[in-house]
């Protein structure tokens, strides 16, 4: 295995860096990606820096350099790069027990050895991710919206620790954990006593004073809202899918940035320029552009140890071949050469992939050549992948095997989707036929959502203006199907109405179906409603509920909270609320969030 930051074996040149711009752009047109920006570093120095097609269909704003995107995963390698620096000072080591920095850190009972800040880090503990905040996790102590990424409170992140699902016999192997990772962020705002309630904000203040502020990244910050940080801001666009039949982009039809209660391990904002002073400053290991040290070397090189891990393998999901290890906000990747398959190339990358976003940065450190790419098409994990291949392929002479076929996969998802979809659902109008039974599904549902027809007689289901497209079935109008595209999943199914339990009633369990992958799971919208009657309520949407919550999390007896009623849940939007018109709709996004959406965001 070979890894070096000495002088390159090959230098990229102008024409190579031409021709890979102009494969850039035919593959962003294959996979039908609105807007990407591109960087390629090299020897300390920026090769590209550029922006392809627009950053919003609507106005065709151009991408420049400067555009805003939002980084997703890509965010994990930045706060392991604030906590590298916390070493540095002393504050704690890799090696420290959590509990020895503070006390506020529980881990679940099949957890022995006490858990080290590295593997908070690390992905191998054993501990796996919620992945799904409205999963039947016992004793989940849950945010006051019913959302674990989602609630503002960065403390609700660190107290369902415990009750995560928890594999004692994969200590050691890779479990991906958004909420351990995000966990270790509020480190230093902790031993420093920091009340619970400024956790996220002393986070964001070191990532400003210890990363962004000394590497140079003057554009870049962490946010929910792009259009807070930056006029110039792309807009992400997901697959519209009508009548089984792939067009054109809708605006934020499947895109979501606003994980608060996670956000170090996923709501970075950054442009290119910025990404490539970041990555020159990793090939430096540790000196910025400027020359200037920001982490020791011997620190920031403990995010790339996989010493001892073993291989995960996910030839659907994860990297350029499909087998990586985890070291701490960077998967480690070894490709064998075809002309001799015992000697192996080391990569490092992250993507940071949200439904309509996808960038990625990749560091080869035997050319010392980075690259980062971001984009806002639904189909961006795709192109990322696939040109993290063509530059190794430059800079090996195509000599690397085991390769993922990227094209391969985007063209089997898209012949599921033409096939499926038209046999399952019904058209993108309502018929006139169905419209009294579908009429029967209308109105408001807990946690503010409201279903209604739009302007089309199209059904939508909207809040605050985030918007999502539905389909009833063929079999039953009364069941609703949500069918769309997201780059975490590639194969993506109806389920029959006849496989769903023959028992229910459907007037009084009305569902929404969110389908994904191949699981084929129902579902259940949060509280839904049949007419103006709701059958079904949120258990955080009970008083007593909320004030068991709080008194969990604050100390406070739970009769505090129930003898104040400014603190009750807050009630569902009067009925008869009409979605916004199409030119209205903005990118928005609530912070109820559907089950749909939580399942399928894996921030890898």
């Amino acid at each position: 295995m070979t890894d070096s930051t000495t002088a390159p074996n090959s230098a990229l040149c102008a024409r190579q860096l031409e021709d890979f711009k102009k494969k850039f752009e035919e593959r962003m047109q294959f996979y039908m990606i609105p807007g990407a920006s591109l960087g390629i570093v090299q020897n300390g120095q920026v090769l590209v820096s550029q922006g392809f097609g627009v950053r919003d269909l609507e106005t065709e704003e151009p991408v420049t350099p400067k555009t805003l995107f939002t980084l997703g995963s890509m965010t994990k390698s930045l706060t392991a790069f604030m906590t590298a620096t916390q070493v540095d000072e002393g504050l704690y080591t890799w090696d420290t027990p959590v509990s020895e920095i503070s006390s506020q850190y529980k881990f679940p009972d099949e957890i022995k050895d006490p858990l080290k800040v590295k593997d908070l880090l690390g992905m191998a503990s054993g501990i796996d991710g919620a992945v799904n905040p409205f999963a039947n996790i016992e004793d989940m102590i849950l945010g006051a919206n019913a959302t674990l990424w989602n609630d503002q409170s960065a403390i609700y992140t660190i107290k369902n620790i415990p009750f995560l699902p928890c594999f004692p016999e994969n200590i050691g192997k890779h479990l991906y954990n958004n909420e351990l990772y995000a966990s270790a962020a509020y480190l230093t705002p902790l031993k420093n006593q920091k009340p619970t309630s400024q956790l996220l904000p002393a986070y964001k203040r070191l990532m400003r004073q210890k990363v962004f502020k000394p590497i140079g990244m003057e554009s870049t910050c962490l946010t929910a809202i792009l259009s807070s940080a930056s006029r110039d801001y792309a807009v992400s666009y997901g697959l519209d899918m009508r009548d089984g039949i792939p067009k054109i982009f809708e605006k934020g039809s499947i895109s979501i940035n606003f994980i608060d209660g996670i956000g170090p391990a996923g709501q970075g904002v950054s442009n290119v320029e910025d990404m490539n002073r970041y990555l020159i400053t990793l090939l430096n290991n540790g000196v910025n552009p400027d020359g200037q040290r920001v982490v020791n070397a011997e620190t920031l090189q403990e995010l790339w140890n996989v010493e001892g891990k073993p291989s995960k393998t996910n030839v659907d999901d994860v990297g350029i071949t499909g087998t990586t290890r985890y070291g701490m906000g960077w998967w480690v990747e070894e490709i064998p050469r075809k002309s001799n398959p015992n000697e192996k190339i080391t990569v490092r990358h992250h993507g940071g992939f949200l439904p309509s976003w996808a960038c990625m940065q990749m560091l080869v450190p035997e050319h010392n050549v980075g690259m980062v790419i971001l984009s806002n098409g639904c189909f961006g994990r795709e192109l990322t992948m696939e040109m993290n291949q063509e530059l190794l392929k430059l800079l090996y002479d195509s000599d690397l095997d085991n390769l993922i076929d990227n094209e391969a996969l985007y063209n089997d998802f898209l012949n599921d989707l033409k096939t499926t979809v038209p046999n399952k659902v019904s058209s993108y109008t309502i018929a006139s036929e169905n419209l009294d039974d579908v009429e029967l599904l209308l109105g408001n549902y807990e946690g503010g959502w409201t279903l209604a027809l739009d302007q089309d007689r199209s059904l939508v289901l909207f809040k605050d203006g985030w918007i999502y497209e539905l389909y009833p079935s063929k079999d039953d109008p009364l069941h609703i199907y949500y069918i769309g595209a997201s780059n975490n999943h590639r194969v993506m199914r109806v389920r029959d109405s006849k496989d769903s339990d023959p028992d229910f009633d459907v007037f009084e369990a009305a569902k929404i179906w969110f389908v994904e992958h191949d699981e084929e799971e129902v579902i259940q919208m949060i509280g839904p409603q049949v007419g103006q009657l709701k059958k079904w309520r949120n258990v955080l949407h009970s008083h007593e509920s909320h004030s068991q919550v709080r008194s969990i999390l604050t100390g406070k007896p739970a009769e505090y909270f129930l003898t104040r009623p400014e603190l009750a849940p807050r009630k569902a939007v009067k009925p008869g609320k009409k979605p916004p018109k199409a030119k209205d709709r903005k990118l928005k996004i609530s912070h109820e969030t559907t089950r749909y959406l939580i399942e399928n965001m894996q921030l890898d």
